[in-house]
C-alpha cells in the first residue's frame, strides 16, 4: 500500500517547484481582477456635473423648440386678397398652402394656364377643399370681388396684407392717349405715376402715335397694357391739321370675315384680331409652339393674359388646319416628354418607368392605366401622343 502510495503521489523536486509556481500564478488570476476593480474606483472621474449641463441644455433646446413651433402656427397663414394668376411662390407659402400645391399652381401657370374665375383654382391637383373655402373670398381678378357676409377682413388684415394686394376699382372705357387728361387718366386704371409720365411726355411734344408706343411709358405694366390696347383710340389727325397727309389708323378688327389657320399664323396676323398686342399674339405664339400646335380653338383661352371675352370675339376668325407635331410614347425620352406644357418631370417620368417595366406601349389604352398620373393630365396630353 505504501509503495502504491509512493508511486502515484511521490513529486521530484523540479516538480513540486513546478506546482507551487503555477498555484500561485492562479492565485494571482482570481485576484487580478478584483485588484483592479478596487483601484479603477478609486480613480474614476465625477460625471455628474457634466451629466447636468447636458439635462439643462437639452431642455433649453427643447423649450425653443417649442417655442418655435407655436411661433409658426400662429404666424403660419395669412389671408390677404391676391390674383392666382400674379401672386408668387412666397405669397402662396403665406397664404397656408403646401409647397407641393405651389408647385403644381407655378407649373400650371409657367405652361401657360391661367385662372378665369374661382372655381377654376378647384381643379389644381392636391388642393384642399378646406384651403379653397378659405381662400375664395379674397381672390380677384381684374375686378375687385365682394366678400361674402360670412367672412369680413379683420383689423389685422386692414392694417397689414388688406391694403398690401389692392383689388383694381378702374372702368376701361376708350380714350386717346394724346388728350386724354389725368383724371381721365387714373379713373381708367392708370398708376399715378405712369399718369404723370404720359403728361410730361405730351408736354415735351411728343406724340403716341401707335398703340405699341404706350407700352413705353414707364410705369405701365405689361399685365395692365393688355387689358388697355382693345380701348386705345389715336387720332392724330385732329391734333396736326397743317399735315399734308391724314395719319392712317390701324384697324384692329379685321376687315373681312377671312379666317386664318391658328397653327400656322405669325405674330402679324394675331395682331390683326381685335384685342390681340404685340406681347399676347407673341405669348399665343410660344405657347402653341411648345404645345405643337392646338387641337381646339379654346385651347388657345390657356395662354397667360388671354381674357375670356377676348377669345370669344377673335373665335369666328379662326379654324384649325395644320396638323399637330406628336410625341411616339415609345421613343421619347424623359425630357422631351417634360418639355410639353401638360406634363411635368415627375409625370414624365412615371411614363417612362411604365414603359421600362412592361416595355413599348402596344395602344393608347395602355398609357391610360399609367398609375399616378391623373386622369385630366391623361386627357389633356393624349391629343399629342403617337405609337409610331
Amino acid at each position: 500500500m505504501r509503495n502504491i502510495f509512493r508511486t502515484y503521489f511521490h513529486y521530484s523536486n523540479s516538480e513540486r517547484n513546478g506546482f507551487l509556481v503555477l498555484a500561485l500564478l492562479c492565485i494571482f488570476a482570481i485576484l487580478a481582477p478584483l485588484i483592479y476593480n478596487s483601484l479603477q474606483k478609486n480613480n474614476q472621474t465625477d460625471f455628474s456635473e457634466f451629466q447636468q449641463e447636458i439635462q439643462e441644455f437639452k431642455s433649453i433646446e427643447a423649450g425653443q423648440k417649442s417655442s418655435t413651433k407655436i411661433l409658426n402656427e400662429q404666424n403660419e397663414m395669412e389671408l390677404f386678397t391676391f390674383n392666382p394668376n400674379l401672386i408668387d411662390a412666397e405669397g402662396f407659402a403665406k397664404l397656408g398652402l403646401s409647397q407641393k400645391v405651389i408647385q403644381t399652381l407655378l407649373n400650371y401657370r409657367s405652361a401657360g394656364g391661367r385662372f378665369t374665375k374661382k372655381e377654376d383654382l378647384k381643379k389644381v391637383y392636391g388642393l384642399k377643399d378646406t384651403d379653397y373655402d378659405r381662400l375664395k373670398n379674397w381672390m380677384v381678378f381684374s375686378a375687385p370681388v365682394e366678400l361674402s357676409n360670412d367672412r369680413q377682413p379683420s383689423e389685422n388684415d386692414k392694417n397689414n396684407s388688406w391694403e398690401k394686394s389692392p383689388a383694381p376699382t378702374y372702368t376701361l372705357t376708350t380714350f386717346d392717349p394724346n388728350v386724354a387728361d389725368k383724371e381721365k387718366l387714373i379713373a381708367i386704371g392708370f398708376p399715378e405715376r405712369a399718369a404723370n409720365n404720359l403728361l410730361k411726355f405730351r408736354e415735351k411734344g411728343g406724340r403716341i402715335r401707335e398703340k405699341e408706343d404706350l407700352s413705353r411709358i414707364y410705369g405701365i405694366s405689361e399685365e395692365y397694357y393688355e387689358e388697355l390696347f382693345p380701348f386705345i383710340e389715336i387720332n392724330l389727325a385732329e391734333k396736326e391739321p397743317n399735315k399734308k397727309e391724314p395719319i392712317e389708323i390701324k384697324s384692329t378688327v379685321p376687315t373681312t370675315a377671312t379666317r386664318f389657320d391658328l397653327n400656322a399664323a405669325n405674330v402679324e396676323d394675331l395682331q390683326k384680331l381685335r384685342g390681340i398686342g404685340p406681347a399676347l399674339s407673341k405669348r399665343i405664339i410660344k405657347f402653341r409652339d411648345r404645345l405643337g400646335g392646338f387641337h381646339s380653338i379654346d385651347q388657345v383661352g390657356e395662354t397667360y393674359g388671354l381674357q375670356d371675352s377676348v377669345l370669344q370675339s377673335i373665335k369666328p376668325f379662326l379654324k384649325l388646319e395644320k396638323s399637330l407635331r406628336k410625341i411616339n410614347l415609345n421613343t421619347a425620352e424623359k425630357q422631351e416628354l417634360a418639355d410639353h406644357p401638360y406634363l411635368n418631370k415627375k409625370q414624365a417620368q412615371l411614363i417612362i418607368n411604365y414603359r421600362l417595366q412592361h416595355g413599348a406601349f402596344e395602344n393608347i389604352d395602355s398609357f391610360l392605366k399609367i398609375r399616378g398620373l391623373p386622369t385630366e393630365v391623361k386627357e389633356k396630353i393624349l391629343p399629342y401622343l403617337s405609337l409610331d
